[in-house]
């Protein structure tokens, strides 16, 4: 087994908001990180209602790809998967999917709905100390949310929503009045999720996004956060002092007002927030956080929880244990 120490894994995870490259090696079950680039790209909103990608935007989109076909050909690994999601299920433009794959030179997996979910939980459960058998994952993504419902340690339900932080930012926040937006996205999103009675077949499963079948009869359930605007939450309190490994209701208030930072009242923490995540993901937080503040609402949660792993270190361990599986064969 010598040669699984040695043995290097990478993916590609092509998202709303970035395109992802990750390279690690695994020893002990360990992720060991050896290379990681990100592009903030932003592909949801060159999408128009068609499916169709806009012109103006796609030399920005091939020029990433480019960039991160040379960084895998450059380190060679052993193990490569390329997974693609909401953004690329609502895509419709077949010359421009092509024209991504071919840039790449690698097959790219455009992953349904609930394989995405699965291999968020992989990435989760093989990452982060779970001490309990039932629980929530929330997954935010730039124009998906995922709410996946867990029971006795195994999914029960998975739950996927047309909402996420870029979309947010285009439907509400670009207006000056943050204050406003702010309620009314609020709103919305938890209109969304309390009245969606979608159940949709995917492959040989389903999405199911029935309130009644998404929560867990039992009350204060922990939920694991796994998407970027998580991370940029847990970030966001860091830069103002708050270091944590959970987040309450009182804590996501608080940083709601310092982002919409109603009568220049908070003026010294945005500044802050600005220094430690960049205008880019300011943008996807203060756009993500009624998605957060929404589900936990709705599923009567106090308390949000900072998952040490998500998609793209599920796929990681999927490539890990096909090749474990491999070596028996």
């Amino acid at each position: 087994m010598e040669s699984l120490l040695t043995e290097r894994y990478a993916v590609l995870d092509l998202g709303s908001n970035s395109f992802h490259l990750k390279l690690s090696t695994i020893i002990d079950n360990q992720i060991q990180n050896h290379l990681k680039h990100k592009d903030y790209i932003s592909l949801i909103s060159s999408i128009d209602t068609k499916g169709n990608v806009e012109k103006k935007s796609v030399a920005k989109f091939m020029q990433s790809i480019k960039k991160i076909s040379n960084l895998i050909k450059e380190n060679k690994p052993e193990h490569f998967r390329a997974v693609a999601t909401n953004s690329f299920r609502i895509i419709k433009d077949h010359k421009f999917l092509s024209s991504i794959e071919n840039n790449l030179g690698f097959p790219i997996d455009i992953v349904s709905a609930y394989e995405e979910a699965e291999l968020i939980f992989k990435g989760v459960t093989n990452t982060t100390e779970i001490l309990t058998d039932d629980y929530y994952i929330i997954d935010i993504g730039g124009s998906s949310t995922e709410i996946i419902t867990i029971e006795d340690r195994s999914i029960k339900n998975i739950a996927s929503y047309q909402v996420g932080s870029s979309q947010m930012h285009n439907l509400f926040f670009k207006s000056s009045d943050k204050f406003t937006s702010f309620n009314k996205s609020l709103a919305w999103v938890q209109n969304i999720i309390l009245n969606s009675n979608i159940i949709a077949p995917c492959q040989t499963k389903k999405i199911n996004n029935k309130y009644e079948d998404v929560c867990l009869s039992q009350k204060n359930i922990p939920v694991y956060g796994a998407s970027g605007t998580i991370k940029a939450i847990f970030r966001g309190f860091k830069a103002l002092g708050l270091s944590r490994k959970e987040a309450n209701k009182d804590d996501l208030s608080y940083l709601t007002d310092v982002l919409i930072n109603k009568n220049t009242k908070f003026t010294k923490e945005v500044c802050l927030l600005e220094d430690s995540l960049g205008k880019d993901r300011m943008s996807v937080l203060i756009a993500g956080l009624p998605i957060v503040i929404s589900i936990l609402s709705c599923l009567n949660i106090n308390t949000l929880y900072r998952s040490n792993g998500a998609i793209r270190e599920g796929v990681l361990y999927d490539l890990y244990q096909q090749y474990k599986l491999s070596l028996k064969v």
